[in-house]
């Protein structure tokens, strides 16, 4: 009697381990599922925000500030993903195989989980953030463009001359203006950048064609 007591005292501390670990896993495991569930939905509504119209600089620094912020989530997760696997790793020591195994196939699908999220979060971040130094740089060339516009729409209405070293000035400008309507085919211009291009192609056209009949008045009087 002494050792069947002992025996079933020894199965019922085991047990108990068990239930311990057990409940431990389980608590680990829910409280990464719901975070990874929401981390997942704050990427795809983070993701969804960003409309072509407004897609402008600051808009685009924003959502790579987002991604970054979403990206470090995702770190967390994997430290806590560690722990997981280390209770779990613990627990099926303690069950039966076809427990063990289902353990040990929800703790592989987590993890694919998180390692997923965290690639298309780093590659989403990355390509924002080439993205946005496309953008930065497509408008300083921009705004130089502009400015350089305005400057030689002042000339032309105060009756300043325009000879042929002007005019081999502007004709050089407008290649950049060419280089610049190039690289806004393979960028997703927000509505504004896109409004003040046209306007610049406009408005360079008709500068340059008064540019050139001042020429020719000078040439001809």
């Amino acid at each position: 009697w002494t050792q069947v007591l002992g025996a079933v005292n020894q199965q019922l501390q085991k047990s108990q381990d068990v239930l311990v670990l057990w409940e431990v896993y389980n608590q680990l495991k829910g409280s990464l599922s719901n975070s990874l569930q929401m981390l997942q939905s704050d990427f795809t509504f983070k993701l969804s925000s960003l409309t072509e119209q407004d897609n402008t600089v600051a808009q685009a620094a924003v959502m790579v500030t987002n991604m970054e912020s979403i990206l470090k989530r995702a770190n967390t997760l994997l430290c806590d993903l560690g722990q997981v696997l280390e209770v779990s790793k613990d627990l099926t020591v303690y069950l039966e195989p076809l427990a063990a195994g289902l353990v040990q196939s929800e703790s592989r699908l987590l993890s694919r989980s998180i390692l997923q999220l965290t690639q298309q979060v780093s590659v989403r971040r990355d390509h924002l953030q080439e993205e946005l130094k496309w953008l930065q740089d497509f408008e300083n060339d921009l705004e130089s463009l502009e400015t350089t516009l305005e400057d030689w729409q002042r000339r032309l209405e105060s009756g300043a001359h325009a000879d042929q070293s002007g005019l081999l000035e502007l004709s050089g400008l407008s290649a950049d203006l060419d280089v610049l309507n190039e690289r806004s085919c393979s960028l997703t211009l927000g509505g504004a950048a896109a409004r003040r291009l046209q306007r610049l192609n406009r408005c360079w056209a008709q500068t340059a064609t008064r540019a050139e009949e001042a020429c020719s008045t000078l040439r001809n009087p």
